[in-house]
């Protein structure tokens, strides 16, 4: 005799338990953190790498500009008194200064420029400055 209520066996569920979702989602997390933290930290040295190219890009054209006069080819383009002044370039103001000294040889000079713009504490940072020297013969 067969009664109408039969007891199957419980089939195990294929799905993920509680745990097993809950590290998944703790790992996702921390690798999401991550990639953003980094995207950050490239974004700043992309804006600190162009900031450090503008000033290096003031520093030499102060220096082909003092070769130009040395050269008598700047004319009257170039204010041959300066050795300071400010320009700007990519939305910040650089203040430059240009140092001429004598060296050991004759009619030997070494030039130095130095570029830097404040940050908004007023200080310049590696990231916003530069410091180039030539040397140039100077015939009287």
């Amino acid at each position: 005799m067969q009664t109408a209520c039969q007891f199957k066996p419980r089939i195990a569920s294929r799905g993920f338990t509680l745990i097993e979702v809950l590290i998944a989602l703790t790992i996702s997390g921390l690798l999401i953190g991550f990639a953003v933290s980094q995207v950050g930290q490239i974004a700043s040295e992309r804006i600190a790498l162009q900031e450090r190219l503008a000033a290096d890009t003031v520093a030499w054209n102060k220096l082909m500009e003092q070769y130009q006069l040395i050269e008598g080819w700047a004319g009257n383009t170039v204010d041959a008194s300066e050795s300071s002044g400010s320009i700007e370039t990519l939305g910040l103001v650089w203040d430059w200064g240009l140092e001429a000294e004598a060296t050991l040889g004759e009619n030997f000079y070494r030039y130095q420029v130095e570029v830097f713009a404040e940050d908004d504490a007023g200080t310049a940072s590696d990231s916003n400055s530069a410091l180039l020297a030539a040397y140039f013969i100077v015939n009287n």
